[in-house]
């Protein structure tokens, strides 16, 4: 019997387009959500390992491979995030395309007619030498700790790689005195963002907290290999922080549309009476030349996120798609100022 290894096999990263595809109900699709589920978990846990049970025999297959998969929001979100468990284990973009951005890249588009196309910036021999450059230093350091030879390394079988690098694994970083000081710090801003918000949706948004914790770690501990440091302290948190806050509230304005609100047309309904609630709460003002009865939409940005408990980016993005049916909008003084349509 020949064993092939397959896609799954070994360490790569593999980009996969239409990832929905993964997640479309089938006969299969059990047996792949397992098996995403699987190979999501930490390299060198042991629970990584892709097990397929055949007649007389099993394959095993550990998962070292870096997925960065790109789709449409699949249907059925509010399944898949709320009993796969897939969605959780992975470090999630959530994009918003509005009609003004869909333009913005057909006018791209349109710009390459019968026009030699501009080569790109970074190629994947870039991002490839990016990964490969990171991670020399770290091999160095390791086969230094355990006095081993590059030629000795080269011809070590991965599960003695494994054994090595999990005994030197607590001795390749320190953290400097006030490292978990940063980490308890950025950890009060991420459950600060669950405090204000609705207390069903926050239950479901608190399931995504350990991987954004957990990437908190790998992602301080990768600032520090490009700061050339192997001690790892608050201003390497910080970066990683700033980067995935910004991811999960982003994630948090995805979540609050797609899981907890149904249909599109009763979606609008309720979005506008909201709206207009907490435009009704605010207190009028008179715009030199524009007549009187104008809020300020700070104001009312503020009373509807006191009303419905969604984020500052949510709130935005509903104005923006909603609004311009019930409100003009005016600036004046630096402010914006709303107004329902068919006021004087």
């Amino acid at each position: 019997v020949e064993t092939v290894e397959g896609l799954l096999a070994g360490r790569k990263g593999i980009n996969f387009d239409e990832g929905s595809i993964l997640l479309t109900p089938n006969k299969h699709s059990q047996e792949t959500v397992l098996y995403l589920q699987t190979a999501c978990n930490p390299v060198g846990s042991g629970n990584n390992v892709l097990v397929k049970h055949m007649k007389g025999n099993k394959i095993e297959c550990p998962s070292l491979v870096s997925l960065w998969i790109t789709t449409y929001p699949p249907k059925g979100v509010k399944e898949y995030v709320l009993t796969k468990g897939i969605f959780q284990r992975v470090l999630l973009y959530w994009a918003h395309w509005d009609m003004d951005m869909r333009q913005e890249v057909s006018n791209t588009r349109l710009g390459t007619f019968l026009r030699k196309s501009k080569q790109v910036e970074y190629t994947k021999d870039d991002i490839y030498d990016y990964f490969t450059t990171t991670e020399k230093p770290m091999r160095d350091r390791l086969l230094n700790m355990g006095e081993i030879t590059f030629t000795q390394w080269d011809e070590m079988t991965n599960d003695e790689k494994e054994d090595l690098v999990q005994e030197k694994m607590w001795d390749m970083f320190t953290a400097s005195s006030d490292f978990a000081t940063a980490l308890y710090q950025a950890s009060d801003e991420i459950y600060d963002l669950l405090r204000n918000m609705d207390a069903a949706m926050s239950e479901i948004v608190a399931s995504f907290t350990p991987a954004i914790e957990n990437y908190l770690g790998i992602f301080s501990i990768h600032m520090a290999l490009l700061d050339n440091k192997w001690e790892v302290t608050p201003d390497h948190v910080d970066m990683a922080h700033e980067i995935l806050f910004d991811l999960f509230q982003n994630l948090i304005a995805w979540l609050e549309d797609s899981v907890e609100i149904g249909g599109n047309k009763a979606k609008e309904a309720k979005l506008q009476d909201d709206m207009l609630k907490a435009y009704g709460e605010c207190a009028g003002y008179e715009l030199d030349g524009h007549g009187d009865g104008w809020r300020m939409q700070s104001s009312v940005w503020n009373q509807y996120m006191a009303q419905t408990g969604v984020s500052k980016s949510t709130v935005q993005r509903h104005f923006k798609d909603y609004g311009p049916k019930l409100f003009n909008r005016k600036k004046s003084n630096g402010r914006m100022y709303y107004r329902r349509k068919g006021e004087k």
